[in-house]
């Protein structure tokens, strides 16, 4: 079951790509100045980008795991690029609630206490763009996204 639902979120981003070796560019990133662009790791087992030359790659593991923390907490996840990017730490307000909390406690093994490096707003734009999350502008809180009906039973 957990590797169908996986299956159901990679497939979903891997049909952005027909040909399986272009860069797209994630239109809801254009407020970056430069275009972000995304493109299949070459292992496939996720999407690099331009805009993270640092990062090898964003894997599906770490998608699936979004999509299913935002269903948990009712379809809505935060992002805390802000937090993450102010050099906020992993703790009380940088956590598993946040996009930027959650993948390095969960997928990369940080701890409580280290700083971490944004990638909340690449994962949304990738999401965004294969139909599966919404970006919503910050209410007062920040960023977030919002999971699409279709996907909202993945748990």
């Amino acid at each position: 079951m957990i590797n169908s639902q996986n299956d159901i979120i990679k497939n979903a981003i891997v049909q952005l790509f027909p040909n399986g070796d272009e860069k797209i560019e994630i239109s809801s990133l254009k407020q970056l100045k430069v275009p972000t662009y995304i493109w299949l790791s070459e292992d496939g087992d996720g999407v690099k980008t331009n805009k993270l030359p640092q990062i090898n790659v964003l894997k599906w593991e770490e998608f699936c795991i979004i999509v299913k923390q935002a269903n948990n907490n009712g379809g809505k996840i935060y992002r805390g690029d802000v937090l993450a990017r102010s050099g906020e730490r992993l703790g009380d307000k940088l956590n598993e609630n946040q996009i930027d909390g959650l993948v390095p406690l969960v997928c990369l093994g940080q701890q409580y206490g280290e700083t971490v490096l944004s990638r909340s707003t690449y994962f949304s734009g990738v999401l965004e763009k294969a139909g599966i999350a919404t970006i919503h502008k910050s209410e007062g809180q920040g960023s977030y996204i919002t999971i699409n009906e279709k996907y909202r039973d993945i748990k």
